[in-house]
């Protein structure tokens, strides 16, 4: 099991891998399982890279996935967490019956606009903005005077 903080909200678009599995008998290639979802476990993906490889050995298995297309994208809740469980998915004895050999899994990740609150300016910056501000409407109001009393 592995977790990954990716970020709060985030959304799981799209899977790439290239991975080599073994299954030893009586155990098979489509056993071999991967899943991944938020932390909870409520809401996620089971992904079998050798589906339909109905026998024992050695396996290697490259592809990617737009979980988009297919109505699986999911976001990973707030606490940003993407779980990664690797397994065999049948028992078929009580010894391990399946290994996850080597390669890469990539996801694709869209993070959430995450909306920052604006800084609040403290006490005395806020004064000598609005003193600065009526500084400047005096001196315009001033110069605007001037030109009226020279066009008059």
């Amino acid at each position: 099991m592995l977790d990954f903080n990716v970020g709060a909200d985030a959304v799981i678009t799209s899977i790439s891998y290239s991975v080599s599995v073994t299954a030893t008998s009586p155990s098979w290639l489509s056993e071999i399982a991967l899943y991944f979802g938020d932390s909870t476990g409520s809401t996620g993906v089971f992904f079998n890279p050798g589906f339909l490889d109905e026998f024992a050995g050695n396996g290697s298995y490259a592809d990617s996935f737009d979980l988009i297309a297919v109505g699986l994208d999911f976001a990973v809740g707030a606490d940003g967490i993407l779980h990664l469980e690797f397994f065999e998915g049948f028992n078929d004895y009580a010894g391990v019956d399946g290994f996850w050999n080597a390669g890469t899994i990539t996801f694709g990740i869209e993070t959430g606009d995450v909306e920052v609150p604006g800084e609040v300016l403290e006490p005395a910056t806020g004064l000598l903005l609005g003193a600065g501000l009526a500084m400047m409407g005096f001196a315009g109001r001033r110069q605007a005077a001037r030109r009226a009393a020279r066009l008059a």
